[in-house]
């Protein structure tokens, strides 16, 4: 697992240029979206999600614009680490996003006496994991085969999903009409379910996407290579 790490970190240290502007600009939406939703911890943690998204795919284009691909290849790593630390890049911009947003988040509470906790709160974070990993399921595939240029309108088609996905979490613009609960809460009583139970659900059916994400990411890069 160190070839994977020291992919992970590879791709950092690549990304570290655009670190301070892209919280920059996270912590200006985090701000707006918290205010329309009046500090909802879906909206935040929905947010995180949809950003780093967005923000780690920069990645790619870097990559690309550079032709890194003769960097990684010169490296002591094998395909699979190169996959596997990409993969565990998208996970380290999530978290990074999800740190920003709910310090933001604590300090909105704090200054404006709001309370931040909501019932479902832990089902809303797993969903949003799961929501995560969904989309750079798809998205990294897609990457890995396609030059960045032309890989652009497959994942501007993923932006606007889960965009569309924050938006009605937000409230604000009701795409989908949802009862004016959490979603984690939502979720719990839709599928009668256990709080963990319905936890692990998402963690197991985010397992399953990365499962079969996985070796496709690596036969798509395989096959750019060939």
């Amino acid at each position: 697992m160190s070839g994977t790490f020291k992919m992970t970190k590879l791709d950092c240290y690549t990304a570290k240029s655009t670190f301070i502007s892209s919280i920059a600009a996270l912590s200006v939406i985090t701000v707006v979206f918290a205010v329309v939703s009046s500090l909802s911890l879906d909206t935040l943690l929905f947010t995180a999600m949809w950003y780093a998204v967005c923000s780690a795919n920069n990645i790619f284009m870097i990559s690309d614009k550079n032709n890194l691909n003769r960097l990684y290849a010169s490296l002591s790593l094998t395909e699979k680490d190169f996959i596997r630390g990409r993969y565990l890049f998208f996970y380290v911009n999530y978290l990074t996003a999800l740190a920003t947003v709910v310090v933001i988040g604590v300090i909105l509470a704090w200054a404006t006496g709001t309370p931040l906790f909501i019932p479902g709160a832990d089902s809303s974070f797993f969903l949003s994991f799961l929501l995560f990993t969904a989309a750079i399921s798809v998205q990294i595939p897609i990457c890995m085969r396609l030059p960045y240029s032309k890989a652009q309108f497959f994942v501007i088609t993923i932006y606007v999903l889960l965009l569309a996905v924050l938006l009605i979490v937000a409230r604000r613009w009701i795409i989908v009409p949802l009862p004016q609960i959490p979603v984690g809460e939502w979720g719990l009583n839709t599928f009668y379910m256990e709080k963990w139970m319905l936890n692990i659900l998402y963690l197991i059916a985010s397992a399953a996407v990365l499962a079969v994400s996985y070796p496709i990411a690596l036969s798509c890069y395989r096959k750019r290579l060939a």
